[in-house]
């Protein structure tokens, strides 16, 4: 059984079609946004479960925005220089995690991790 829906906001255009794919086989529906303000509104209107967001594009006070309005759902960041620093002030803002933009599988483990580990504890 699939999870809900997940969104995804990335500057790199082949990276997020090819995030979108794979994560069509875990979540119902894939969202490609625009924008911050289309990933709101998709979130919002679809009760996505994950968000896979580009810092570059969305700032950290966005992420603790998003973080805030939809407290169940998982946001996974994205940054082609991801450091340390970066990841605490993204952790701090409400995210579960940051990952390089070039790390799929990293990304891929982050948003997946709780769409699996939210079935396994509802079984």
């Amino acid at each position: 059984m699939k999870s809900s829906s997940a969104a995804i906001l990335l500057s790199d255009s082949g990276t997020a079609q090819f995030l979108g794919n794979s994560l069509s086989r875990t979540f119902h529906s894939v969202y490609l946004a625009g924008s911050v303000e289309d990933l709101r509104n998709a979130v919002a209107k679809h009760r996505s479960a994950v968000v896979v967001v580009d810092i570059e594009i969305a700032s950290v006070i966005d992420v603790k925005q998003l973080c805030r309005d939809f407290p169940k759902t998982r946001i996974v960041c994205t940054h082609r220089v991801a450091d340390e620093a970066m990841w605490m002030r993204v952790m701090e803002a409400g995210a579960a995690d940051l990952c390089p933009s070039s790390d799929s599988h990293g990304i891929l483990s982050a948003a997946i991790h709780h769409a699996v580990g939210a079935r396994s504890a509802a079984a």
